[in-house]
Protein backbone atom coordinates (compact mmCIF):
# COMPACT_ATOMS: atom_id res chain seq x y z
CA UNK A 1 0.00 0.00 0.00
CA UNK A 2 1.54 3.53 -0.93
CA UNK A 3 1.32 6.82 1.01
CA UNK A 4 -1.99 8.08 1.56
CA UNK A 5 -1.50 10.90 -0.79
CA UNK A 6 -0.59 9.61 -3.87
CA UNK A 7 -3.71 6.76 -2.98
CA UNK A 8 -5.79 9.97 -2.91
CA UNK A 9 -4.02 11.70 -6.07
CA UNK A 10 -5.08 8.28 -7.62
CA UNK A 11 -8.29 8.09 -6.89
CA UNK A 12 -8.79 11.77 -7.84
CA UNK A 13 -7.41 11.06 -11.39
CA UNK A 14 -9.63 8.63 -11.61
CA UNK A 15 -12.92 10.08 -10.98
CA UNK A 16 -14.86 12.20 -13.14
CA UNK A 17 -17.23 14.86 -11.66
CA UNK A 18 -17.44 13.34 -8.23
CA UNK A 19 -15.86 12.53 -5.40
CA UNK A 20 -17.20 10.03 -2.48
CA UNK A 21 -15.67 9.53 1.04
CA UNK A 22 -16.87 6.18 3.47
CA UNK A 23 -16.92 7.90 7.14
CA UNK A 24 -16.81 11.35 7.87
CA UNK A 25 -14.50 14.52 6.83
CA UNK A 26 -12.64 16.84 8.74
CA UNK A 27 -11.81 20.56 8.08
CA UNK A 28 -9.11 22.73 10.26
CA UNK A 29 -11.10 25.87 11.20
CA UNK A 30 -9.92 29.30 10.53
CA UNK A 31 -11.14 32.80 11.09
CA UNK A 32 -11.91 33.82 7.34
CA UNK A 33 -12.12 32.19 4.13
CA UNK A 34 -9.39 31.84 1.61
CA UNK A 35 -8.65 34.10 -1.55
CA UNK A 36 -12.32 34.83 -3.77
CA UNK A 37 -11.52 32.85 -7.26
CA UNK A 38 -14.02 33.64 -9.82
CA UNK A 39 -16.04 30.32 -10.84
CA UNK A 40 -15.11 28.71 -7.79
CA UNK A 41 -16.97 28.61 -4.15
CA UNK A 42 -15.56 27.76 -0.68
CA UNK A 43 -16.75 25.07 2.34
CA UNK A 44 -14.83 25.76 5.51
CA UNK A 45 -15.28 25.88 9.17
CA UNK A 46 -14.85 29.16 10.82
CA UNK A 47 -13.28 29.47 14.67
CA UNK A 48 -16.66 30.66 16.50
CA UNK A 49 -17.46 28.51 19.71
CA UNK A 50 -18.53 26.05 18.74
CA UNK A 51 -17.49 26.25 15.54
CA UNK A 52 -19.46 26.94 12.37
CA UNK A 53 -19.63 25.84 8.91
CA UNK A 54 -19.30 28.22 5.99
CA UNK A 55 -19.92 28.29 2.07
CA UNK A 56 -18.17 31.70 0.76
CA UNK A 57 -19.58 32.29 -3.22
CA UNK A 58 -16.95 33.88 -5.80
CA UNK A 59 -18.13 37.17 -4.85
CA UNK A 60 -17.04 37.29 -1.00
CA UNK A 61 -20.51 36.19 0.35
CA UNK A 62 -20.12 34.26 2.98
CA UNK A 63 -23.32 31.83 4.23
CA UNK A 64 -23.47 30.37 7.61
CA UNK A 65 -24.46 26.57 6.89
CA UNK A 66 -24.91 26.29 10.48
CA UNK A 67 -27.65 28.46 10.46
CA UNK A 68 -26.64 30.49 13.58
CA UNK A 69 -26.48 33.84 11.06
CA UNK A 70 -24.00 35.36 13.62
CA UNK A 71 -22.23 36.87 10.55
CA UNK A 72 -22.70 37.12 6.80
CA UNK A 73 -25.85 35.51 5.61
CA UNK A 74 -27.56 32.44 6.42
CA UNK A 75 -28.83 29.70 4.06
CA UNK A 76 -31.73 29.73 5.63
CA UNK A 77 -32.00 32.64 5.95
CA UNK A 78 -31.27 33.59 2.25
CA UNK A 79 -34.24 30.72 1.24
CA UNK A 80 -36.62 32.53 3.55
CA UNK A 81 -36.01 36.38 2.67
CA UNK A 82 -34.24 36.19 -0.51
CA UNK A 83 -30.35 37.43 -1.00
Amino acid sequence: MGSIVAELAEKLAATTGSFAIDGTLSLKEQADAEADVAGEGQIWVNTATPNELYFTDDAGTDYDISGKATTGKSIAMSLVFGA
